[in-house]
């Protein structure tokens, strides 16, 4: 059994990785389980740097309250979360995101 989990799971980074649309997978609380290559090129961010409730230290400082604010909002309603914003790269860089998340799966 744990090694058709490990094998399910295997399968589902390297098609994830393979997609050219950041994935980003969360808890029910909001923390970061996982992310795909996309979303750490877009992200600027490191996977590791990604995981827990790290992942909102890539949104513009401008954007970063609200954003975290509609976050937790629909998290807790359990409601697909839509919105924009812009990530703010290490370098200074910015890059706008239009971000869709579906609350199809909850742990």
């Amino acid at each position: 059994m744990q090694g058709a989990l490990e094998n399910s799971e295997a399968r589902f980074r390297t098609m994830s990785d393979a997609f050219p649309q950041g994935v980003f997978v969360s808890d029910s609380q909001g923390g970061c389980v996982y992310t795909n290559e996309a979303y750490q090129i877009v992200s600027g961010l490191m996977f590791e740097q990604t995981l827990g409730t790290n992942w909102g230290r890539a949104i513009h400082p401008e954007d970063r309250q609200r954003v975290l604010a509609e976050w937790r909002q629909t998290t807790a309603d359990q409601e697909p979360f839509q919105t924009k914003f812009r990530f703010k790269w290490e370098n200074g860089s910015v890059l706008w995101a239009r971000v869709v998340n579906s609350a199809a799966m909850r742990d």
